[in-house]
């Protein structure tokens, strides 16, 4: 089991992507929080209600940006595609999302005084990692499927003209 903890995992995305899935993940966030109402929401009344709630979802967004950007700056060793693996990936996930869950608690005390009282850091670390099952497991599988599909694919003979480039790759076997 710990072995397919050390297995590669391709972890450089493109600078757009990582902003893309960063801004997805918190509109995701906001938009479920906003329609499902979920962990007793739907008792809280106001007239700023969307607007607090979407705040969760900016909340989200932001962490992962700053996630996605700061530390392989700050530690570009530790980022390496060739040092990353699935046990690092993981702890960068769990890292994401308590870093989520302390930024929401925070945004919680701030937009409801009384929510020190109500809330603990145990019990939203645990509604977020509620909530961001499902786009971690979209990301992880998307990502699992492009990289599968873009690396499983032998090499293709280009061609010049009428002529085929010899490429080293044969369908009948080494040349």
């Amino acid at each position: 089991m710990l072995k397919i903890l050390q297995q590669p995992y391709p972890h450089s995305d493109s600078d757009k992507r990582k902003i893309l899935l960063s801004l997805g993940t918190g509109f995701f966030i906001g938009l479920f929080l906003i329609y499902f109402q979920p962990f007793d929401i739907y008792k809280f009344n106001s007239p700023h209600k969307i607007l607090i709630l979407s705040g969760y979802g900016v909340i989200t967004a932001a962490t992962m940006l700053l996630l996605y950007f700061v530390p392989p700056k700050t530690f570009p060793n530790y980022f390496k595609e060739q040092n990353w693996t699935v046990g690092r990936e993981i702890l960068f996930v769990m890292l994401n999302v308590t870093l989520i869950a302390f930024f929401n608690v925070i945004y919680s005390h701030v937009v409801f005084p009384l929510a020190a009282k109500i809330f603990s850091l145990f019990s939203m670390v645990g509604y977020t990692f509620i909530l961001g099952i499902f786009p971690s497991t979209g990301i992880v599988i998307s990502n699992y499927i492009y990289y599968l599909k873009q690396y499983s694919k032998p090499p293709q003979p280009s061609f010049a003209g009428n002529q085929i480039k010899e490429s080293g790759f044969s369908f009948y076997g080494r040349k």
